[in-house]
């Protein structure tokens, strides 16, 4: 067969390059449409744009990578203020954010208040400044911004829960209680409408009378929104019950808070608020019996909620508002750490307060450190700390039933083993996993001697020193430690506890 002379020749076509700016455009618009990972993935095939390291930080932001964002957003005012553009009040208000969401709250307030210079009306930057302000309980401060964005818009219920909660901070209980009643009448937004009827009832200076009418009225508003929204479940009036009960049981009536605990935990079997606690002390209270309801008193659910819901003010809260002391106590505890490398597992590792005593101290002797905590909050803050290899989420006790013997040389539990109440099923399982020798260091509230333990108003649990030492030898352990002193404080109360450090005995082999 003839060739085909006359085929056309093939040139060589250099391939089409999408314009750095065009990958921009897609990622502006990956960014509007709320698909931040695909936004940041664009953006960082035109870092050529101006406008990339903004953008950037907005999406670190969007994605909780909060230092990353700082330091994207950095870098854009740097590059501004060399090439002479404009610090507009976007830029300056996403570093405001940026500043907050990194605890830098000096910083944060500098950065809206420079937005708010350049845009008065800037309603973002004054509502985050509004929050900053109120954390800091600043509430005259608080209160005049929120005066200036509720006479242009009086239907913001959130800012106007921060209007009643300053001229609380403020002594005008008057004019903050009637304003909290607008917002639970308005139901503009559910969850806003909650937190001030929480603040409502909670006030004593508020007749009991006027509290309880509040609460039956929040119940059948509650029914009627169920009805219409067609909710079969009851978790939105959750709250109204648990709140109820406490109000019984301020005024008394035993019986009447024990029926709407119970009805708390009908509705909701997880228990995120507690009423498992509430009952238990109630029962405690009626039958003087100790450990009265003691294996269901605090759910997983419930102990995680408040973790989570703490996780990012955790760390200033405890060490400059409550000046908390378990992890340095601990650390001192465990002052002749043999130099030899040792692994080690922090049982309820939270933010890594521990963990950052334990390399601060001991880096040279640390093999390895690993974490466990039932939040995945508090866990996102310890991985920023770097100080652990391995972090995981999970139940103490179901953690520890799954790991194999002799892992970890020392275990440390600060300010943990307060919500457990029974510690027997956790020293046994620590005794099989630690090797001869291995160490247990941890603290707890302290209770009477008399008692094993307790559970406590603050819902927490005191364990005594005979009670431990008991479980001690029990589980083959000695005690090479122990020490009374304040883990905290809790108000004007020095709270006491125990600082305790057990050693598995050296079993010879035979």
């Amino acid at each position: 067969m003839a060739k085909n002379r006359n085929k056309p020749k093939v040139k060589n076509q250099t391939p089409y390059t999408v314009p750095p700016e065009k990958i921009f455009q897609r990622a502006v618009a990956a960014y509007q449409n709320h698909r931040y990972a695909e936004a940041l993935r664009l953006a960082e095939q035109a870092k050529d744009e101006p406008g990339y390291r903004f953008l950037a930080g907005l999406c670190y932001m969007e994605l909780e990578r909060y230092e990353e964002a700082l330091t994207s957003l950095q870098s854009d005012l740097l590059f501004r203020l060399a090439e002479n553009y404009e610090i507009d009040p976007a830029l300056c208000f996403a570093l405001g954010q940026a500043f907050h969401a990194n605890q830098d709250a000096l910083q944060a307030e500098a950065w809206y208040e420079a937005a708010l210079k350049q845009k008065p009306d800037y309603i973002g930057a004054r509502e985050r400044l509004i929050e900053l302000l109120c954390d800091q309980h600043r509430y005259g401060a608080c209160a005049d911004h929120c005066k200036i964005i509720l006479a242009d818009h009086p239907d913001k219920p959130a800012i106007s829960l921060y209007f009643a909660r300053s001229l609380l901070g403020l002594g005008k209980t008057d004019d903050a209680l009637m304003i909290l009643r607008a917002i639970m009448e308005d139901h503009q937004d559910i969850d806003i409408s909650i937190e001030a009827f929480f603040i409502f009832v909670s006030r004593k200076e508020v007749p009991w009378d006027a509290r309880m009418e509040m609460v039956d009225s929040a119940l059948k508003v509650g029914a009627k929104i169920r009805k219409k929204l067609n909710h079969r479940d009851q978790l939105e009036i959750l709250p109204y019950y648990y709140r109820r009960g406490e109000l019984w049981r301020e005024k008394g009536n035993i019986k009447a808070a024990i029926d709407d605990y119970k009805k708390c935990l009908e509705i909701d079997p997880d228990d995120r608020f507690g009423a498992a606690a509430e009952l238990a002390l109630l029962t405690q209270a009626e039958t003087n019996q100790r450990h009265a309801g003691d294996a269901t008193a605090l759910s997983e659910k419930h102990v995680k909620k408040i973790f989570d819901e703490y996780a990012l003010r955790f760390d200033q809260h405890l060490l400059n508002d409550l000046q908390y002391r378990a992890p340095s106590l601990l650390a001192e505890a465990l002052a002749g750490l043999p130099p030899r490398p040792v692994a080690v597992l922090d049982l309820g590792c939270g933010t890594g307060l521990m963990g950052k005593e334990l390399q601060d101290k001991f880096a040279s002797s640390l093999r390895r450190l690993d974490g466990v905590d039932l939040s995945p909050l508090m866990l996102a803050q310890a991985q920023k700390t770097e100080f652990y290899d391995e972090l995981h989420e999970d139940n103490l006790t179901r953690f520890l039933a799954d790991i194999a013997d002799h892992p970890y040389d020392l275990i440390t539990a600060a300010d943990v083993l307060v919500y457990i109440g029974d510690l027997a099923p956790i020293l046994e399982e620590i005794a099989r996993i630690l090797p001869n020798g291995g160490k247990f260091a941890f603290t707890v509230e302290a209770a009477a001697a008399g008692d094993e333990y307790v559970f406590q108003p603050s819902h927490r649990y005191a364990h005594s020193l005979p009670y431990l030492t008991g479980l001690a030898a029990q589980f083959g352990f000695d005690l090479v430690y122990q020490a009374r002193a304040v883990l905290r404080q809790d108000g004007p109360i020095a709270v006491t506890g125990l600082v305790v450090v057990l050693a598995r005995k050296i079993q010879s082999t035979p």
